[in-house]
């Protein structure tokens, strides 16, 4: 895992995290997180009872992807934040939303691969790694999606 050697500002208003990951074999046998920020405030991880992705917010789960990643293929995930809603994207396409306005006002580190304990480490690969200080669109997203999808998968 990885985790920030600098704080990074609060979620307080608007931002996006995207990534590309890529599952070793595509089982989950435990909960495995892509990133967290501070105390799991955001946080994104795979679930391993249904294999689907969720963003969890407040140490409550948010959002839950209407896909499954349990495959070996590479999959691009983008989280935004625009202060009044949080959106999920899984390989270009919004796959949930909700309102959703309280993300913590302090700075914090950024884990990847892990949880902020740190612990339910992702088994795989995970690249491309980026953090914006506005919510992305979905255009933007799609761009990124179909731009590295010929990166990922030559």
């Amino acid at each position: 895992y990885l985790k920030s050697t600098t704080t990074l500002t609060a979620v307080a208003s608007s931002s996006s995290y995207s990534l590309w990951f890529k599952s070793t074999n595509g089982i989950y046998p435990a909960d495995q997180y892509l990133f967290t920020q501070g105390t799991n405030d955001p946080a994104v991880f795979i679930e391993s009872t249904d294999n689907k992705v969720y963003v969890m917010a407040e140490n409550a789960n948010r959002l839950s992807s209407t896909k499954t990643v349990n495959d070996t293929n590479w999959h691009h995930l983008e989280m935004t934040v625009d202060g009044t809603t949080i959106k999920l994207y899984l390989d270009g396409v919004l796959e949930g939303q909700t309102p959703y306005t309280q993300f913590s006002s302090s700075a914090s580190n950024l884990y990847i691969a892990s949880n902020a304990t740190p612990g339910s480490y992702f088994s795989g690969i995970i690249d491309d790694v980026r953090v914006y200080n506005y919510a992305r669109s979905p255009l933007e997203i799609l761009q990124d999606y179909n731009a590295g999808f010929w990166t990922h998968f030559k």
